[in-house]
């Protein structure tokens, strides 16, 4: 099968959780035999990524037309991609609508990564009419919508009125990177954080479930990994800067922000640590959480919405009432403090991230997806 993928961002440029997944999806897909394309617009790039041809067309700056200019740019491509290559179909982000107003020659299906509509609601926040009218009519011109969990898929369906249900597929890792390393290297009071620095993660939360636990267990140590960026609520240029305004005096000591990083080095991060946390108010099926788990690593997270598809709680990890800082507090240290419990949740992680979310598995649903889809 002869696929596109058209996003708005891929690794090593600027990415985030959407374009490490279409990557991790991307590589699997050319593993099992399939001819695999990613388009982009973005800073202008084309190279070969382990058998994934990625171009990134540019964009243009134009005021007010930009807009439909990088969208005609990407269509035209993509059906010349149609006659030459034979292209099957083109697998589209739901992100601000990136194919919105397009007209391909073959099958286009959206996978809900979560739209800024969908945001917007879960955190409350004001989306602005043409990025709502956009992915509205990015959906609607679908042959077909899937999305990475039931929360999301029925969420999207309810705010954008949509009859048709939304099929679900979860996000995928690659199991290969990220492995269980020897319990020897496991740093015992070490607590990990992935993650952008913005309110929407949690990471305010953070700094008050931390100053707690330091309290009763002062070898704790906190290492947060993730670009900062600029707080919306309050107009800060830095979260980082509003952490260390709330962690204790005694917990700022034992925190140790490193800011964004490579994968060899979250990978390493991940095995080093005793737990990790994720107390997340806004999601859609974060990789962060999968990578933890594959790594057979005990997670402690909020219970809110698409959590519970990833964890069986109390089995494969944690999960704790939304915003309830003092009962994560009290959980993350009792899994620090009991390393037969936090072995047993990080084996169960790994076996469930095993069996549902490896990228193998993953590649296996999307094509069935596929093909039914062209077949209709």
């Amino acid at each position: 099968m002869n696929i596109a993928f058209l996003t708005s961002e891929y690794p090593p440029l600027c990415a985030g959780g959407i374009g490490t997944s279409i990557r991790n999806l991307a590589q699997a897909l050319v593993g099992q035999g399939h001819t695999v394309t990613v388009l982009g617009w973005g800073a202008k790039a084309e190279f070969e990524d382990r058998g994934v041809q990625v171009r990134f067309l540019g964009h243009t700056s134009v005021p007010k037309a930009g807009w439909l200019l990088n969208r005609r740019l990407a269509q035209r491509e993509l059906n010349r991609l149609v006659r030459r290559n034979k292209l099957d179909i083109v697998e589209v982000q739901d992100w601000c609508g990136l194919s919105a107003g397009m007209h391909l020659d073959c099958p286009v299906t959206i996978r809900c990564h979560g739209t800024a509509t969908y945001f917007g609601y879960l955190l409350r926040e004001r989306v602005r009419p043409t990025v709502r009218w956009a992915e509205r009519i990015a959906l609607n011109q679908a042959k077909s919508i899937i999305a990475v969990s039931r929360f999301t898929a029925e969420t999207t369906q309810r705010l954008f009125g949509l009859r048709e249900a939304i099929g679900v597929i979860p996000n995928g890792i690659d199991l290969l990177r990220f492995q269980p390393a020897d319990p020897d290297e496991t740093e015992a009071n070490t607590i990990l954080y992935l993650g952008t620095l913005v309110r929407k993660k949690g990471i305010l939360d953070l700094c008050r479930i931390f100053s707690r636990v330091v309290d009763a267990r002062p070898a704790a140590r906190l290492r947060l990994i993730g670009r900062d960026a600029r707080d919306m609520s309050t107009g800060s240029s830095s979260t980082w800067e509003l952490c260390k305004e709330l962690l204790s005096p005694a917990a700022r000591e034992r925190a140790e922000y490193v800011g964004a990083q490579p994968y060899d080095v979250v990978q390493d991060s991940i095995q080093r640590a005793a737990v990790c946390v994720f107390p997340s108010y806004a999601e859609a099926l974060p990789l962060s959480w999968l990578e933890a788990m594959a790594c057979a690593k005990p997670v402690v997270a909020y219970d809110i919405g698409w959590a519970p598809e990833i964890i069986d709680a109390g089995v494969s990890g944690i999960l704790i009432k939304l915003g309830d800082v003092e009962s994560f507090a009290e959980h993350l240290l009792t899994v620090l403090g009991d390393q037969a419990q936090a072995k047993g949740l990080g084996v169960a992680a790994r076996r469930r991230v095993e069996r549902d979310f490896a990228s193998a598995v993953v590649a296996e649903s999307t094509l069935i997806h596929y093909r039914s889809v062209i077949a209709d």
